[in-house]
C-alpha cells in the first residue's frame, strides 16, 4: 500500500476580526476607506486592483480579463505573475502555464512580496507543493484501489494524475518512480524504463532511483543491464539487504554464480529479519549445490531451517541433496564418487528423514511425498542388500 503524502508547511489564511467597536463614526469611516484604498492602490494599476477586487469577489472572468490587462500596463510585476499562475491558470488546471509564469515571476525578482507579504520564492513553492500533493495523493489512492481490485481503468486514471503531478513539478523523484511501476503494471515496459530514466537522471547519485532502474530493468529482461544500476544502488547504501539479495538473484540468472554467492553471502551479513534471512540461505544452498559445493549446501539448508522450522522449501532443499549424493554413492559413475553402497544407504536415509518431516508439515502434497518415500525405500533396500 503505498501511502499519501501530506504537506503541512502550505500558509493558512488568517482572518482578524476587531471587536468593541460599538458606534458608527462616518468620519472615521471615510478617513478609513480613503487608507484602504491608498495602500491597495499604491504601486498598483487600475487593472491591477480592479483585478484584487475581481478575486476578492471570486468574479473569476473578470479577474483573468484584468490580470492580464495589468500585465500589459506592468510587464515587470512579479506579483501580477504569481496571481495570473494561481488564480488563472491552475484553476484551469493549466499546470505548464502556470509554471512559466512562476518562473518569469521569479526571474524577474524572486524576493518580490506578495499581497499576504511572503517572497514570491516561497508562495509559488508553496503553490506548487499544494497542487501537486493533491495531484499525488488522489494519483495514489487511484493506484491502491487498482492493486486491492485489479480494474485496470483505475490504474489508467492513476497514470494520468501521476503525469499530472510531474505536470506541476517536473523535478519530483518520487512521482517518477511510482509512474514507472504504474506503467510496469500496465504492460508498458518502454514507458516504464524511461520514467525510471527520468528518475534518475534528476538524482544520479541517489540510492532509490538506480535501484528502481535496476529493478525496472531486470523485470522487463534486461537483466544485464539491470546489474549494473544495482550495484551502484548497493554502493550508495552498503546495508541494504533488498538490493544486495536483488544482486544476488541477478547475477545467479546471468549465470555468474560465484559472484552470486558471494552477494548471498553480503545479504546474509545485512539481513535482521530471520524469515528473510532463512530464504537467502535456501538460495544460497540451491546455488551451491548448482557448483558441486554439497557440503556448503548442506550447511546453507540446515541454517534456513534453524532460522524458520516452518520453511519446508529448506527440508525439501536437503532431502533433495541427500538423495543426490546417495544416487551418486549408488551409481558410482562420477569421478569423485566410487560405487559405495554403504555410503548410499547412509544419504538414503537422511533424505527418508527428511521426506518424513516435510510429510508432517506440508500436508498439501502428502501424496507426492509418499511417492518419493516409496522410491527412496526402494534404493535404500537395495543398497543394503549389496553390502551383504
Amino acid at each position: 500500500m503505498i501511502e499519501p503524502i501530506w504537506v503541512s508547511n502550505l500558509n493558512t489564511i488568517t482572518l482578524i476580526k476587531i471587536e468593541g467597536l460599538m458606534f458608527f463614526n462616518s468620519k472615521l469611516f471615510f478617513i478609513l476607506f480613503s487608507s484602504l484604498i491608498l495602500i491597495v492602490g499604491c504601486g498598483s494599476s487600475v487593472e491591477y486592483s480592479t483585478a484584487k477586487v475581481a478575486i476578492q469577489d471570486k468574479d473569476w472572468a473578470k479577474a483573468e480579463e484584468y490580470l492580464f490587462k495589468a500585465l500589459e500596463v506592468e510587464p515587470e510585476n512579479a506579483a501580477v505573475m504569481v496571481d495570473i499562475g494561481y488564480y488563472v491558470h491552475s484553476k484551469k488546471r493549466e499546470w505548464q502555464k502556470m509554471n512559466e509564469m512562476f518562473d518569469k515571476a521569479l526571474a524577474i525578482n524572486p524576493a518580490a512580496r506578495v499581497q499576504n507579504g511572503r517572497p514570491i520564492s516561497e508562495v509559488t513553492k508553496n503553490y506548487r507543493n499544494m497542487f501537486w500533493t493533491e495531484s499525488y495523493n488522489n494519483a495514489v489512492r487511484r493506484y491502491n484501489d487498482f492493486k486491492a481490485s485489479n480494474d485496470k481503468s483505475l490504474l489508467d486514471e492513476a497514470i494520468t494524475l501521476f503525469k499530472e503531478s510531474i505536470e506541476i513539478d517536473p523535478l519530483s523523484n518520487e512521482t517518477y518512480l511510482i509512474l514507472a511501476n504504474s506503467y510496469y503494471e500496465a504492460g508498458n515496459n518502454q514507458m516504464a524504463i524511461e520514467s525510471a530514466q527520468k528518475a534518475l537522471d534528476a538524482s544520479p547519485n541517489d540510492f532509490q532511483p538506480n535501484y528502481s532502474l535496476g529493478q525496472i530493468l531486470a523485470l522487463t529482461g534486461e537483466k544485464k543491464s539491470a546489474i549494473e544500476y544495482i550495484e551502484k544502488a548497493i554502493s550508495i547504501d552498503p546495508a541494504n539487504s533488498d538490493a544486495i539479495r536483488q544482486l544476488a538473484m541477478l547475477y545467479y540468472e546471468d549465470d555468474q554464480k560465484e559472484k552470486s554467492i558471494e552477494t548471498f553471502k553480503s545479504a546474509i551479513e545485512s539481513e535482521q529479519d530471520k524469515n528473510r534471512k532463512a530464504d537467502l540461505y535456501y538460495n544460497l544452498g540451491v546455488l551451491n549445490m548448482q557448483l558441486n559445493n554439497y557440503n556448503d549446501a548442506d550447511i546453507a539448508f540446515e541454517e534456513a531451517y534453524y532460522l524458520n522450522e516452518e520453511d519446508f522449501e529448506a527440508l525439501l532443499g536437503m532431502a533433495t541433496l541427500y538423495e543426490q549424493l546417495g544416487d551418486k554413492y549408488f551409481n558410482g559413475t562420477e569421478e569423485n564418487f566410487k560405487k559405495d553402497y554403504f555410503q548410499a544407504e547412509r544419504w538414503y536415509k537422511k533424505a527418508r528423514s527428511k521426506l518424513r518431516s516435510l510429510n508432517e508439515i506440508d500436508t498439501d502434497n502428502q501424496e507426492q511425498y509418499a511417492k518419493a518415500l516409496k522410491l527412496i525405500d526402494y534404493k535404500m533396500n537395495i543398497s543394503a542388500e549389496n553390502q551383504k
